[in-house]
């Protein structure tokens, strides 16, 4: 009798093992699934960030390029004259500022898309495992949990891998936008000597 009790009390110590052990998990994950959200949420706000100073230059591109300054482009080849060559030279790094602009807009926008994972509906587990014990139960939700992070986790890798080239993309639009309004500048230096 008394090794059914101490059994019995082993049983019961390993079970209350378990319950704990269970708990701490379900904790640990519970904060890593909110930290995780919150890195997306940061992923987000940095290609907003990106996408805000993208616009910025785009407008101020195009408030430049549509001034009087164009006026003075010419594209006289037969003979070649500086200012043709000049103009035609600004044609080439405009078509380049609007296809870097259009890459950049593009990974921004494919960055901030995803598809998101939520926990299963819990009123719903509830009744489901209602004949089950509640470690069974725990145990639901920390594999929801992982499978949670872990679908969140990919997400956030794709949208950093998107990101990643965007600084390098945002450095050239505006290098060649510069450059564009630069050699417009000068094309109507020229034409108003």
């Amino acid at each position: 009798m008394e090794d059914n009790k101490s059994d019995s009390q082993k049983q019961q110590n390993s079970n209350d093992d378990w319950f704990e052990k269970y708990n701490i998990t379900l904790t640990t994950l519970q904060q890593e699934y909110l930290l995780y959200i919150n890195t997306l949420k940061d992923v987000d706000e940095k290609a907003n960030k990106y996408l805000i100073v993208v616009s910025i230059f785009i407008a101020g591109f195009f408030s430049v390029v549509s001034s009087a300054l164009i006026n003075g482009l010419r594209f006289h080849i037969n003979p070649l004259d500086f200012t043709s060559l000049l103009s035609i030279i600004f044609i080439i790094t405009g078509a380049l500022t609007a296809l870097f602009a259009s890459i950049v807009i593009n990974n921004l926008l494919n960055s901030l898309s995803f598809e998101s994972r939520r926990i299963f509906d819990l009123e719903s587990k509830l009744n489901e495992t209602s004949e089950e014990n509640s470690l069974y139960y725990k145990k639901c939700l920390i594999n929801s949990f992982q499978e949670a992070i872990n679908f969140i986790e990919d997400s956030i890798e794709k949208k950093q891998q998107k990101l990643s080239s965007v600084p390098k993309e945002i450095r050239l639009f505006i290098g060649f936008a510069v450059l564009s309004c630069i050699f417009l500048f000068i094309i109507k230096m020229i034409e108003s000597v």
